[in-house]
């Protein structure tokens, strides 16, 4: 009885290539088991550096002190002598005390004026250079503002009229007037407030706060108020 012919389309039941497959893994287990194992290379060892050490030597400091004062030349022990300014055998001369008045305008800024005060009473004074302001109060100035200071004592009115020229120059005024009476009621019959008035408009920091001062003309008070032409 003949075998029947598998149908083209039927799937495949035996691998052709089962036995070489086998074949090949035991001969690949029998070289395994022959060759040794190869054993892990070692590790390098990491390279050896050395510790450089300072050598001390006693001597190094002054090896390099030579060194660096190679060509150096010492000073002679004798010291220059000194020159004077002043001519030989003259004498020397110590310095001067400033007085307190010197001081205190130093301190505050520049130095007193020199008010001129006439028999009459009439008083000038100005800054060196400001003559024309001087000028202008004897003959056309015209007071923006004016103080009295009547009733007041010496302090209180140096006090007011330095108080009265800082403002009124703070408000940009020229010209300003300031009454203080010709001193008819004091004891002696001295101008005490006019004194005042003037000491305080000659030193600083007031007389920083104008070019000059005058008596009044003769309209405005006289000898009896002071006229003061504010810088501007």
């Amino acid at each position: 009885m003949s075998k029947k012919k598998p149908a083209p389309d039927a799937p495949v039941t035996s691998n052709p290539f089962k036995g070489a497959l086998k074949a090949l893994k035991k001969e690949m287990e029998r070289e395994a088991v022959d060759k040794p194992a190869e054993k892990p290379a070692p590790p390098k060892p990491a390279p050896v550096t050395k510790a450089v050490s300072d050598v001390w030597r006693p001597d190094r400091d002054a090896e390099l002190f030579a060194v660096a004062m190679y060509g150096v030349q010492p000073l002679a022990n004798k010291s220059p002598e000194r020159v004077s300014a002043r001519e030989p055998g003259a004498p020397r001369q110590g310095r001067t005390p400033l007085d307190l008045k010197t001081r205190r305008a130093h301190a505050e800024g520049g130095r007193a004026l020199q008010p001129e005060v006439s028999p009459e009473g009439v008083v000038t004074c100005a800054h060196p250079g400001r003559s024309f302001a001087l000028e202008a109060l004897q003959r056309f100035a015209t007071p923006d503002d004016s103080i009295d200071l009547h009733g007041l004592n010496e302090a209180e009115a140096a006090l007011r009229a330095q108080e009265f020229v800082r403002t009124r120059r703070a408000r940009r005024l020229r010209c300003v007037l300031i009454v203080h009476g010709r001193g008819k009621r004091s004891p002696a019959g001295d101008a005490v407030l006019r004194d005042a008035v003037v000491k305080a408009l000659s030193e600083p920091p007031t007389c920083n706060e104008l070019d000059a001062f005058a008596s009044a003309p003769d309209h405005l008070g006289g000898v009896g108020a002071t006229m003061v032409s504010l810088r501007g």
